[in-house]
């Protein structure tokens, strides 16, 4: 809207420039000026061309500009485009040769006067000149000056608007001219006309577009789009470092995959190109087992098929957020400055604080009054909290209180400020101003500043656009399929909170354990319409997987709270419901940075739905067991144990607060005794003890790789995720193993795993056998990655947050059976 008001503002002001520039040239106001100044009329033409340009400076500098781009051309297409734009202005320039320039600026008029020359009736000696570039058009002046304003490397809506403005004026006062061209020349005018074109060279154009011009010009095109298109495939084709045929890994996902990623030895820079196999291998087998899992047609799976529905509704409003709320984002100059200055302010305040509005305007009015601030604050609780001043800087309160905070001057107080939770009254003690030094502290200010500025502006936005979306929206519940579900799941987390270990910060988190209970509990009740939205019915299942999708958690064990939440939901529920509906209806699904994502993350749901199929299908038997003991006591001469540390927990969220307790520097063992589910070793400071590499699954593949004293994580497994340090690392005979017979009860879990690594291995090489077309791993060594450990979060637009990218753990095994397999082939 503002744009808009904008643009309406610059058609206004170059209308009165416009119109103050055809009245000047009119004939009837030089008729008036003649009637009235005589032979003066000489000076008219130089008064003339000094009001246009003053008019058009004060047009110029009282038009918004808002900084909206319509375009910003990048090398090599900014450099051509300055060219062409060069090449107008010699054009401009060449088209003043072929006329009297002292004539067109009024300076011959002012000789002639000054000479005693007598007057024409208007001082001007028309000419009709049909050479140079008025051969190709009528008025050269205005082709070269469209040219020279079109021919932009970047096109600002304030010029964009002012280029259209004077096209159009130009095209008019052409008109305008050429009535009075055709009374001075009534003969030789009209023929010119038919044979050249008014401003833009169409009619000359014609004319060169010969049978055989047309034909060349078409090879060139013909041949220009094969080159494009041939360079593009290069292109693409350089890029991709793995081609599956059906699928491809590219440069651009390996980078994103990698850096986002968090990976065993990473910091070691000497290793990059191992680091950078290893982790380009593990994707490769996801991508293998992602379409072994879309061969076998997996997307029945209800769970599967839900989850993957409920990601990709959330890239669609994702999406959508961009494009109605990121995108309309737009800040000016004005704001931009005054956020900078803002920044550079530091106020330091003391406030006195009321529950309801009458008690705080009783205190406004003994400060009114005269009655000291500090003293009145002296008396009070919140005293207590202020014995020095808080600081104000950019950002840190509500805008609108900020802003009141930063008009008051210093030694003064601010008028009673309601807020959340009651009513505010503040004093400035004092503000400090900050001198930038350097152009890289300026720049970092300027950086934050602007976040700060976006952000806000952001928030409005949304919030402009959640009240007029939602306006017209409508959905219900019904009441009695809201119990149907309420009280199945009331109970299951009314249990939780009876087992400490069961709650995740201290809340009870519905699992896909939980929902399975429900399902089967319910039976067909699960089919019964829970929520009616427009003309579509959703059931109590549909609704149970998409808030697991979402994560559905509860601090309270009450009924009454947790059927609050559930009613909570189904509102968020249906709100998502409709904005993803205006997602598709934009198409916003069909975006390619929407399809790239859901097909990254469609590859990790699949391998994982496949791996877990697979893990399924091996069993190991008793005898097996037997026979596996007596072979490894005369096989194994050595054993390779690791100590490590572990702080086990339920969710990324605890990764994510554990990694930056970290960070501050917080000690691991007392991370694990408070946090740790493994209880036993928590009480141990998540010590495991010595144990063989081949157990605990997950976190043994990682700790084989780690240096001592290296953290990881996160380390995904069936019960949870984990942090794990590696302590130490050492090699055994198993004679000399402590509690050995205690160790081989592990042997079950032990040999399983075997097992199934073979199992998997031998089908993964055996589905790069059929799949993988080329592996560039030339194109791999050029890539350049970072040696930090990211973990990260996406926060998705109108709500939900998942890991930046899918997380996997290294998984190089096959490519020894592949390299095998290839061996084999004659």
């Amino acid at each position: 809207m503002t744009h808009a008001i904008d643009v309406l503002i610059i058609l206004f002001l170059f209308t009165i420039f416009a119109s103050i520039h055809s009245i000047t040239a009119s004939l009837k106001i030089k008729d008036y000026f003649k009637s009235r100044f005589g032979e003066k009329i000489a000076f008219y033409r130089l008064g003339y061309n000094l009001i246009s340009i003053l008019t058009l400076i004060i047009f110029w500098e009282f038009s918004p500009k808002p900084e909206v781009y319509i375009y910003d051309l990048t090398p090599p297409w900014d450099i051509i485009i300055v060219i062409f734009q060069i090449l107008s202005l010699i054009g401009f320039l060449w088209t003043f040769k072929y006329f009297d320039t002292m004539e067109f600026l009024g300076v011959n008029q002012l000789k002639r006067f000054y000479k005693g020359n007598p007057v024409t009736l208007y001082d001007e000696n028309p000419t009709l000149n049909m050479t140079g570039p008025n051969r190709f058009s009528r008025h050269p002046l205005y082709l070269f000056a469209i040219l020279f304003l079109a021919f932009r490397p970047y096109m600002s809506l304030f010029y964009f608007v002012f280029l259209i403005s004077a096209s159009v004026y130009f095209w008019i006062g052409s008109y305008f001219e050429e009535k009075r061209l055709l009374k001075y020349f009534p003969d030789e005018y009209p023929e010119y006309m038919k044979n050249v074109s008014r401003i833009f060279p169409i009619k000359h154009i014609k004319k060169l577009f010969s049978t055989a011009t047309k034909t060349f010009l078409t090879l060139t095109v013909l041949i220009s789009i094969f080159n494009l298109e041939s360079a593009n495939a290069k292109q693409q084709h350089d890029s991709v470092l793995v081609d599956f045929g059906m699928k491809v890994i590219t440069v651009n996902e390996f980078q994103k995959r990698f850096e986002l990623t968090p990976w065993p030895r990473r910091n070691v820079r000497e290793i990059d190109e191992e680091i950078k196999t290893e982790f380009l291998n593990t994707l490769i087998a996801e991508k293998l087992m992602a379409i072994e899992a879309e061969s076998i047609t997996i997307d029945t799976s209800i769970a599967l098929s839900s989850a993957y529905l409920q990601l990709e509704k959330m890239f669609v409003r994702d999406a959508l957020y961009k494009r109605e709320i990121r995108d309309k984002v737009v800040i000016s100059k004005e704001e931009s400055d005054n956020a900078f200055a803002k920044s550079l302010v530091k106020i330091y305040c003391h406030y006195i604080f009321a529950n309801d509005s009458a008690h705080v305007y009783d205190i406004y009015k003994k400060l009114i009054g005269g009655e000291d601030f500090d003293s009145i604050l002296s008396e009070r609780p919140e005293f207590e909290n202020q014995k020095s001043p808080f600081e104000v800087t950019y950002g840190t309160l509500p805008e609108e209180v900020e802003n009141i905070i930063y008009r008051t001057e210093p030694k003064t107080f601010t008028a009673p400020v309601q807020a959340d939770h009651g009513y505010y009254i503040f004093k400035v003690d004092s503000a400090h101003f900050g001198i930038v030094m350097g152009s890289t502290e300026s720049n970092d200010a300027h950086r934050k500043a602007q976040k700060i500025l976006n952000e806000r502006l952001e928030s409005k936005r949304y919030s402009e656009y959640f009240i007029t979306f939602f306006s017209s929206k409508r959905g219900e519940a019904d009441g009695t399929a809201f119990w149907t579900l309420a009280d199945p799941l009331i109970q299951i987390l009314q249990s939780k909170f009876t087992i400490k270990e069961k709650l995740v910060k201290n809340k009870s988190m519905l699992d896909p354990n939980d929902v399975e209970q429900i399902e089967n509990q319910l039976g067909e009740q699960i089919k019964t319409t829970l929520i009616k939205i427009d003309n579509r019915k959703i059931s109590i299942g549909e609704f149970l997987r998409a808030i697991l999708f979402k994560t559905f958690a509860v601090e309270d064990s009450s009924r009454e709270f947790i059927a609050r939440k559930i009613s909570q939901s189904i509102k968020s529920y249906m709100e998502d419901e409709f904005l993803a509906a205006e997602g598709y209806r934009q198409g916003l699904q069909h975006q390619p940075e929407v399809k790239s994502d859901l097909e990254m993350w469609k590859n990790f749901y699949y391998s994982v739905w496949i791996n877990r199929a697979w893990r399924e299908q091996n069993k190991v038997l008793d005898h097996e067991i037997e026979e596996y003991l007596k072979s490894r006591s005369s096989v194994i001469k050595n054993i390779v144990l690791v100590n490590v540390q572990e702080v086990l927990v339920d969710s990324l969220d605890q990764i994510e607060f554990l990694l930056q307790q970290l960070e501050k520097g917080d000690d691991f063992g007392e991370l694990a005794r408070k946090y740790s589910k493994r209880k036993w070793a928590a009480e141990k400071n998540g010590e495991l003890g010595f144990f063989p590499s081949t157990m605990y699954g997950e976190i043994r593949k990682n700790a084989a790789n780690l240096e001592v004293g290296e953290i990881f994580a996160p380390v995904e497994s069936a019960d949870g995720y984990s942090i794990i340090k590696l302590l130490d690392k050492r090699t055994e005979s198993p004679n000399e193993i402590t509690d050995f017979e205690n160790v081989k009860e592990k042997y079950r879990s032990d040999l399983f795993e075997k097992k199934f690594n073979k199992f998997k291995d031998k089908h993964v090489a055996e589905l790069a056998q059929k799949y993988v077309k080329k592996i560039n791993y030339e194109l791999l060594n050029k890539v350049k990655v970072s040696s930090l450990n990211i973990f990260s979060y996406r926060f998705m637009g109108f709500g939900g947050r998942i890991s930046a990218v899918p997380l996997i753990n290294r998984y190089t095994s096959w490519y020894d059976e592949w390299l095998k397999l290839q061996k084999k082939i004659p």
